[in-house]
């Protein structure tokens, strides 16, 4: 049974709620060590909200062994609707201040809800982000290198410069190392897109990037973000045009960004440049023949979206000097 001395106050004001939003599907094998992570929270003012998302697995009676002996858990069934759909659910019946996404396959430090919540609290901003560690589950690998930029308070324009270095970076697309304000999310109907199966929460940060002012970033890395894991919110195989026409859907959500902060001309070569690399990630992890992918892609990227063809080209071409330029450097550097 869940006792109330487990928090170290640290903080001399008075404690906000912060809801926690996980969404579960047939996550059974990982489910435990995710709640058991939440139950051990220093910080201990929240509301758990697990959503079932109609699971076929013994999910939903693991999230009903928490709600029973935790009164801070609550469980919603719903049929299966996908994680944006029940991610939307959750943020329509959360009631705290603050508002965090945990998967159901992951785990986080005992600190993370009170090292999040006391720098968004004390530092008055708007988004808090976290470091974290990627365990690779099929190799010995604890903390595999990614993508952080360095610690402190960004003004959003300069958050947003940083995003452009590296914009498919986990660090800058997920939900589950960042700390939100529920105010905002609600003054500007910030949801998640149900079109989307694929970076819908990378959709859903450029959405709240583009109502916010502040961002702190802190070196504290606080959750643990399982890789290669057979996904439990994986659904059904799309077809290539599926595929494309979310990837479409992203670099949109990505560029509104952009040009509602006048900052696509500076970087206009670098927006096109997110498309390019995704057809490339397409074709590498669908398995489709490249004739038929370019043709859908050239036609719903191109054509569809009227992009002059020429300024496309150049971004490929700008590209490939770069990269002949980057083996020439480096075979110079083998011979010396």
């Amino acid at each position: 049974m869940y006792t109330n001395n487990t928090l170290d106050r640290g903080f001399d004001d008075e404690f906000q709620t912060i809801s926690i939003i996980i969404p579960v599907y047939n996550s059974s094998e990982y489910l435990r060590n995710c709640l058991n992570s939440v139950q051990q929270q220093k910080y201990n003012n929240i509301e758990v909200i697990i959503i079932d998302d109609g699971s076929k697995d013994n999910s939903k009676m693991i999230c009903k062994e928490f709600v029973k002996s935790d009164s801070r858990f609550i469980l919603h069934s719903l049929r299966h609707q996908g994680v944006s759909a029940t991610r939307n659910y959750g943020l329509k019946i959360a009631s705290g201040q603050y508002v965090v996404f945990l998967d159901s396959d992951d785990s986080i430090k005992n600190s993370y809800l009170q090292n999040l919540y006391k720098e968004i609290h004390d530092s008055a901003v708007d988004l808090v982000i976290c470091d974290y560690n990627q365990v690779d589950v099929n190799s010995d690998t604890k903390d595999m290198e990614h993508y952080v930029p360095k610690c402190g308070l960004y003004q959003k324009k300069s958050y947003i410069n940083q995003l452009a270095k590296c914009p498919g970076a986990h660090y800058f697309g997920v939900l589950w190392n960042k700390i939100y304000r529920m105010d905002i999310i609600q003054k500007e109907n910030i949801q998640f897109d149900t079109r989307l199966e694929l970076g819908e929460d990378f959709d859903f940060n450029m959405k709240y990037l583009a109502a916010i002012h502040q961002i702190r970033v802190i070196p504290d890395k606080l959750y643990t973000y399982y890789w290669n894991r057979p996904s439990s919110l994986t659904h059904a195989a799309k077809s290539v045009e599926q595929k494309v026409s979310e990837r479409i859907l992203l670099y949109h959500s990505y560029r509104n960004l952009y040009v509602h902060e006048r900052l696509d001309v500076i970087w206009f070569y670098k927006l096109h440049y997110y498309m390019y690399k995704a057809y490339f990630e397409e074709t590498k992890n669908f398995d489709y023949k490249n004739k038929k992918l370019k043709r859908y892609y050239m036609k719903k990227y191109l054509i569809d979206e009227d992009y002059a063809l020429p300024e496309i080209v150049l971004v490929l071409m700008v590209k490939k000097i770069i990269n002949i330029r980057r083996k020439l450097v480096d075979n110079k550097l083998k011979v010396n």
